[in-house]
């Protein structure tokens, strides 16, 4: 009893440092569990921000910036057309790597992983419906006939009372089947 009295104090701060240390050892573990399945703070992916996101989180998001594709096609005339991805039903096909990202993670290296980027450049496998894009190009103004210029060559021509040099027309016309194969 004598002995209580005498280091109570140190007993307490003993007591109080042991309940602190548990409560930190325990909030490691826990952090550590949860980054087993969800990605570090600062992971990217193909320029796809995935921090804090499980595998399935992570698939769905990539797939929706995948999504958002839009194929910018420039003509001649200085003219752009665009064709959006969702109307060729422009798709990610997930290949199992952003599972195995996650997978060789060390949870337990989450506080070093705190402060740290990590940005990683995944394989973007994509499908898309060859007939909607078909569809889509033969809708374009550039692929319409009466819309096309025929090209011509340079020439000579009297003008005015002289020759003059006529330069050549590029031309914006298309072969259509020519075009699918690109």
């Amino acid at each position: 009893m004598a002995f209580m009295k005498k280091h109570r104090v140190l007993i307490i701060v003993l007591g109080i440092t042991f309940a602190v240390l548990l409560a930190l050892g325990s909030l490691f573990f826990v952090r550590a569990n949860h980054y087993k399945t969800h990605f570090f703070p600062g992971t990217v992916m193909s320029g796809v921000d995935v921090s804090e996101l499980t595998e399935e989180e992570a698939t769905d998001k990539v797939s929706r910036f995948v999504a958002d594709y839009l194929l910018t096609i420039h003509a001649r005339d200085d003219q752009k057309y665009y064709i959006e991805g969702p109307s060729i039903d422009y798709a990610y096909v997930p290949n199992g790597e952003i599972g195995q990202i996650l997978e060789s993670q060390d949870a337990y290296d989450w506080i070093k992983q705190m402060k740290v980027s990590n940005e990683q450049e995944i394989d973007l496998s994509t499908t898309f419906d060859r007939q909607r894009l078909e569809t889509e190009l033969a809708g374009l103004a550039c692929m319409q006939k009466d819309q096309m210029i025929a090209p011509e060559d340079a020439k000579i021509a009297w003008v005015d009372d002289s020759y003059e040099l006529i330069p050549e027309v590029m031309g914006t016309t298309l072969d259509f089947e020519k075009v699918l194969r690109l």
